[in-house]
């Protein structure tokens, strides 16, 4: 490349900056004109919120409405978790699932003593994976298991819900947490959801084992794996996977399985409380104080401000693995049905959030504007319906997305 002499160069660069940066008063007013057009368009959801608005390179505020109040962060929260799970157990890793012996098979394929199937906090395990751990299992050369098979979930605490319900079951996470569950939780394909999960996964591979013709002495039952166990086979599934299908879906329950994930990896244990620790922790690391309770935000109580979001969301936007399980405007996940035509079509990605009975609507999430990264958050509670908040969320996304 030709090389301009210094003096050239420099008158050169003080024009481009001349050319590239209007006057102050020029940005203000485009600033404000933004600010009053998503003020106005906030209005028609109802209730109260507020928006914040930031150039993604350099983080200045664009335009901002209430972006200091503390609102309900909805399913927004789990940009929070997955990001955090990411960050403690790493981009590589997986989620496995462990098959067990307490006693090595002899030579003729009889194993005197227990199997078992111990859950690494995969809420995806589902007749895939047990499928290929009874394969495994037949192909060690196991042929009769003169115990039972165990399900071992003892990498997490046996409450079966998030703080919302006290720990209860919570019909509305759609599965039972724990460290072990298949299929969310259930005993067959389909069937009804257990309340011991762990159970219910060793019935399911205690199936499949005899489908595979390996004879099963004891009971299936839930219990610990004794020290000295012998692994035999192992299904992963990759954390990137579980992040993507997380928030492309929005997954309650599988944000609250990587809630407890992120407890176990940040040495707290198995539970919400240290998990949700964890993930408020990671955000402050990235500048950004919110106030998590649980994993998915189906709790009211985790809470943030617009501003907040907005800057822990500037921060995490260039980790490939997060930002590629955003769903993207009109094209797929909960973005699916909205914003199909306009500027924001396939140019934005953001986390939708929605609590309908208490009437809170969010979404958080960027823009790729004239060469620009836009990011934004938009948060709001009373609202007259879920309809009108979400028409009235892509009438602002479009917006942001005209420039």
């Amino acid at each position: 490349m030709r090389r301009l002499r210094p003096l050239t160069t420099i008158a050169v660069l003080a024009g481009l900056a001349a050319a590239a940066c209007p006057p102050a008063p020029a940005v203000a007013a485009q600033d404000r004109g933004l600010r009053n057009d998503l003020g106005r368009i906030a209005r028609g959801a109802g209730g109260h919120g507020g928006f914040a608005v930031l150039d993604g390179a350099s983080g200045r505020t664009l335009a901002a409405d209430g972006a200091d109040a503390v609102h309900p962060l909805g399913s927004t929260a789990k940009l929070l978790t997955t990001g955090a799970a990411l960050d403690r157990l790493g981009r590589g890793a997986a989620l496995t699932t462990t098959v067990l012996v307490t006693v090595p098979a002899d030579e003729a394929g009889v194993v005197a003593g227990d199997l078992v199937l111990r859950g690494g906090g995969d809420p995806t395990l589902g007749e895939a994976g047990l499928g290929a751990l009874a394969d495994a299992v037949q192909a060690a050369g196991v042929r009769v298991v003169a115990g039972s098979v165990v399900g071992d979930e003892s990498a997490f605490d046996a409450l079966r819900g998030g703080p919302a319900g006290g720990g209860a079951f919570d019909p509305d996470l759609q599965g039972v947490l724990g460290a072990l569950t298949y299929d969310k939780g259930r005993q067959e394909p389909g069937g009804t959801l257990q309340t011991d999960p762990a159970r219910a996964a060793a019935f399911r591979l205690d199936d499949l084992l005899e489908a595979h013709g390996i004879v099963v002495g004891g009971r299936p039952r839930a219990g610990v794996t004794p020290p000295g166990a012998l692994a035999l086979a192992t299904a992963s599934t990759p954390l990137r996977a579980v992040v993507k299908i997380t928030n492309k879906t929005s997954d309650d329950f599988d944000a609250e399985i990587l809630a407890k994930d992120v407890g176990v990896a940040s040495g707290g244990g198995g539970t919400t409380a240290a998990g949700a620790a964890a993930i408020a922790a990671a955000a402050r690391r990235l500048g950004a104080v919110l106030r998590p309770v649980d994993g998915s935000g189906v709790d009211r109580a985790t809470r943030g401000s617009a501003r907040q979001l907005a800057r822990y969301v500037r921060r995490v936007r260039t980790r490939a693995a997060l930002a590629s399980s955003l769903p993207v405007a009109g094209v797929d996940g909960t973005l699916a049905g909205r914003m199909r035509t306009g500027p924001a079509h396939r140019r934005c990605r953001a986390k939708t959030g929605t609590l309908p009975d208490e009437r809170v609507s969010a979404l958080a999430g960027w823009c790729r504007v004239g060469g620009r990264t836009i990011v934004f958050a938009l948060l709001r509670e009373g609202v007259r319906g879920e309809a009108a908040a979400k028409a009235t969320e892509d009438r602002m996304v479009q917006r942001i997305a005209r420039g």
